[in-house]
């Protein structure tokens, strides 16, 4: 199908050219943005004691950055090309993060001044037919627990990764549904992954995936209503021939209704999530099992209410979690780790704690045989085989100035088990060589505060540009599934963050 498929939107897309030129209606605009981060982390303990191996993460305060560009020039309303590139990305002063090369971030090295990422470039054809989009582009579905393009930013911290294929997808024009009001999307697809949370084509992977979905859309008064599924069926090869073959079935609800006594902006809303991942996999094959299936599952539900000054909203997740990756089924689930819920917990603990163990696995020198698939445990922050809920705040004190406040609490839905330690001690043991049986991973509080001023005003085809500035941090309790192999508890966990940037 893209063999055929490309050629065809490429004939398309020439004939359509010296129509849309004559139109008269060429734009170009380049919005981007520049961010600087400065961290102060408390330390974080990691392992229990391994020879040669530091005990903790080695970071405390750091800096790094990021300059994103996204140009778009719309030939026409229905010829529009769309760019995106991340020309500085990474750390650039203060300390490194030791022994956790598994993570993506890219936060055990100071090479932020070098790293150029290439993400998009797409082209979409629109017409009374429907569009057809076709390039590399980001996924993006529902609320990103499943597939987050990594633009959408959160109430805390920032979208640092991004799911991003070789795409072509072709979208039918709104189809009436008049008794209900409502119109329906279709959309079919394939992509060639070329980076997300489980394939990388710079690491050696080669991820290929069909798409199918479907959304009934309805809009009216400014509110919009949408409930939609989505499918995706991926075949995936690592450089050391290992497979996945996995069916992923999503469905996503939102809904939003006006406040009785409040103005005609003021809204409540509630929206849905929920995922459903089977198949196979011989990623983590051993001796004992040439293969495992997979079953895995996730869902994200948010109560939200919004004001002109307040918006106050409950988030719940819970995602499936894996007692002992050796069995003959791959149950944890991962969020995507653009979907941010707090902080310190998932960002931080729960990341270099996977990363940790992952980087020990995977080095010969410390585990023997390097266990097939290890890699894949380490989670980049995504929140993973654990239940929450998540309240959080936002006060506007004024338009270019507000205030934030959060709290998270959180429970593995299965015993906390790090591969890296069962693997070597014979026995389930936790991240610090503790019990595996504690499912209690603490309590979080957040809070921040986010300043914006423009700088330039905006003009015709330029959005001018704006200082963003603020600070945030958090603190997290940890629970007894931090506990060590002697029963102590883990001391809490802070970090506090300077926000720096200009938008334009």
């Amino acid at each position: 199908m893209r063999l055929s498929a490309v050629p065809l939107a490429l004939s398309l897309l020439v004939h359509s050219l010296p129509a849309a030129a004559e139109e008269g209606h060429v734009t170009f605009e380049a919005p981007g943005r520049y961010a600087h981060r400065a961290e102060l982390l408390s330390e974080i303990p990691l392992v229990a004691p391994i020879d040669g191996v530091p005990a903790d993460l080695g970071q405390e305060l750091f800096g790094y950055h990021w300059l994103r560009l996204t140009p778009r020039l719309n030939w026409s309303e229905k010829i529009i090309f769309t760019g995106q590139i991340d020309l500085l990305r990474g750390a650039v002063w203060g300390d490194t993060a030791d022994e956790v090369s598994a993570d993506d971030s890219g936060r055990d090295d100071l090479e932020g001044y070098k790293k150029v990422q290439p993400r998009w470039l797409f082209a979409e054809l629109r017409g009374p037919l429907g569009q057809l989009t076709f390039g590399q582009t980001g996924s993006q579905w529902g609320l990103g627990i499943l597939a987050n393009d990594g633009t959408h930013e959160s109430l805390f911290g920032d979208p640092l990764y991004g799911d991003i294929v070789e795409r072509i997808l072709y979208r039918t024009p709104p189809i009436a549904i008049v008794p209900l009001e409502s119109a329906l999307v279709l959309a079919a697809g394939g992509d060639l992954v070329y980076r997300d949370n489980t394939a990388d084509v710079e690491e050696g992977d080669a991820a290929a995936q069909g798409v199918l979905a479907a959304v009934l859309v309805n809009e009216s008064e400014g509110r919009q209503n949408q409930i939609g599924t989505y499918a995706v069926y991926r075949q995936q090869t690592n450089e050391m021939g290992d497979d996945l073959r996995i069916v992923a079935v999503d469905l996503f609800f939102k809904h939003e209704t006006g406040l009785p006594g409040a103005s005609e902006s003021a809204k409540a809303s509630m929206a849905f999530e929920g995922v459903l991942v089977a198949g196979e996999s011989t990623f983590l094959r051993s001796i004992d099992r040439a293969e495992q299936d997979v079953l895995q599952g996730g869902l994200a539900f948010i109560l939200g209410a919004e004001t002109r000054r307040l918006q106050a909203g409950i988030e719940f997740g819970w995602a499936s979690g894996d007692a002992d990756t050796l069995d003959d089924t791959v149950s944890r689930f991962a969020f995507d780790p653009d979907h941010n819920v707090g902080l310190v917990l998932f960002d931080e603990v729960m990341a270099w704690q996977t990363a940790r163990s992952a980087t020990l696995g995977a080095n010969p020198e410390v585990a023997g045989r390097p266990s097939r698939g290890i890699g894949l445990l380490a989670t980049n922050g995504a929140v993973s085989g654990t239940m929450y809920v998540n309240p959080t705040a936002r006060l506007r004190l004024t338009p270019r100035f507000d205030v934030r406040a959060g709290l998270l609490i959180a429970q593995a839905t299965s015993d906390v088990v790090d591969p890296f330690h069962q693997k070597m001690s014979g026995s389930p043991q936790n991240y610090r060589g503790g019990p595996a049986g504690a499912r209690d991973l603490g309590v979080e509080l957040d809070a921040g505060l986010r300043w914006e001023r423009p700088l330039q005003p905006p003009r015709r085809n330029w959005g001018g540009v704006t200082l963003v500035a603020g600070l945030e941090g958090g603190v997290l309790l940890p629970g007894h599934a931090f506990d060590d192999a002697e029963g102590n508890r883990m001391d809490p966990v802070g970090m506090g963050r300077l926000r720096l940037g200009l938008e334009w």
